[in-house]
């Protein structure tokens, strides 16, 4: 599910290698061939590839990780694939990858599946107008509308601060694939995973996941503490940010061999929009990034509290999200105060699965003077996520 994020970024890096390196034009005609015919429309996005230098606000990328049983690894999964009250297709993972402005930074903004949300009234890929929805769970908002109806309600929640131009879909079998294909991401963990529902055990220390185990790895939520969404959610952020340390490796760039092969393999999984199934667009987002030090590209949560009625579903935090996203909208580095908190999935440098006591601020009279050292936010302790400079670990202890 989320290492669509390294889908997008290795066709990124991959398009700007074979730039700059002159790799036969048939190539690059095979990958502009794959990604158009299998993209989907995006209601509202360009039509042509923009300089990104051109976008108000940067560029906005909904990367969304589907649960889909395919006929052809649906043997793996168990009683999961073979209930039908299963059959939906449920969009569990939903992550805005936000570029901004120069000075450049990233954020990835997850939004947990079980989040309630009051959906605004949504266009379709195909065109028709599809009525509001008060108090649906973000993960049946593919089933009921498409990445559409999942884009507009996500820049709903921004304040329309994400105004988000592409999207890209992935399925389980995508990341079976994909990470496979790259030889695999070494993760650190560091309390014991073990999970009956996935049949993952996994002891404390530094683990090589790919294929079959790192979807194991990203789906498990039985296996961390707390048993919850939100645990899940750090443990995925986990994944991505060593992933991104990878990605950003220099010898892993260098590598033009590799980075086609990841490309192809991408391609072939990921169902772009089509904004983002145009080269170009590709070409200008790794540009934007190449540079990129580690700490300025952070994994946020969107800050949620248990429903009072469930506790199994989330509510917005609607008033600490403002002052995400007024940072977001300024352009102001973003400073996490913790690691993930109570039941957050993650640790810094595998601190045994104990988090740092959060550094509260000081209650503010806007978002824009909720600031930290410098010209940085400190964003509220609901608001967990680090960087991939901080080398997080999977709490674990399931």
């Amino acid at each position: 599910m989320v290492p669509k994020i390294f889908r997008t970024v290795a066709v990124v890096l991959a398009t700007v290698l074979v730039a700059a390196g002159g790799v036969a034009a048939t190539i690059a005609s095979s990958w502009v061939n794959t990604l158009v015919t299998g993209s989907v429309e995006l209601a509202g996005s360009p039509a042509q590839a923009p300089n990104i230098a051109e976008l108000q606000g940067g560029a906005n990328i909904l990367l969304m990780g589907v649960d889909a049983c395919e006929d052809d690894i649906k043997d793996l999964f168990g009683d999961r694939c073979k209930n039908p009250e299963n059959e939906a297709t449920l969009n569990d993972v939903n992550i805005v990858v936000h570029i901004s402005d120069e000075p450049r930074r990233a954020v990835a903004i997850t939004f947990p599946r079980d989040l309630i949300v009051n959906s605004p009234e949504c266009k379709t890929p195909r065109g028709d107008v599809l009525p509001a929805q008060d108090g649906i769970m973000i993960n049946a908002l593919y089933e009921y509308g498409g990445i559409s109806c999942v884009a507009q309600t996500i820049e709903s929640l921004s304040g329309g601060v994400l105004d988000i131009q592409f999207g890209a879909m992935i399925t389980w079998k995508g990341v079976i694939e994909l990470t496979s294909a790259i030889g695999g991401v070494e993760v650190c963990v560091a309390e014991r995973i073990r999970d009956p529902h996935t049949g993952l055990d996994i002891p404390p220390g530094n683990h090589t996941f790919e294929g079959f185990e790192a979807l194991q790895f990203l789906r498990t939520r039985y296996g961390l503490e707390g048993e919850s969404d939100v645990a899940r959610v750090g443990n995925q952020q986990v994944y991505l940010s060593a992933l991104v340390r990878k990605i950003m490796n220099e010898q892993v760039l260098s590598d033009l061999p590799m980075v086609l092969r990841l490309a192809q393999t991408t391609i072939d999984a990921i169902t772009p929009t089509t904004a983002l199934a145009n080269p170009a667009t590709i070409v200008q987002l790794a540009l934007a990034v190449k540079d990129m030090p580690l700490e300025e590209f952070t994994f946020v949560k969107y800050p949620v509290a248990d429903a009072p009625w469930d506790k199994d579903r989330l509510v917005p935090l609607e008033d600490d999200a403002a002052i995400l996203f007024q940072a977001i909208a300024e352009n102001r580095p973003l400073v996490v105060q913790n690691d993930g908190g109570e039941y957050g999935g993650a640790v810094i440098d595998g601190d045994e699965g104990s988090s740092p006591d959060p550094v509260v601020p000081e209650p503010s009279s806007s978002p824009a003077d909720n600031g930290g050292s410098g010209d940085g936010v400190v964003l509220p302790p609901t608001v967990t996520g680090f960087t991939p400079a901080d080398n997080a670990c999977s709490r674990g202890g399931g």
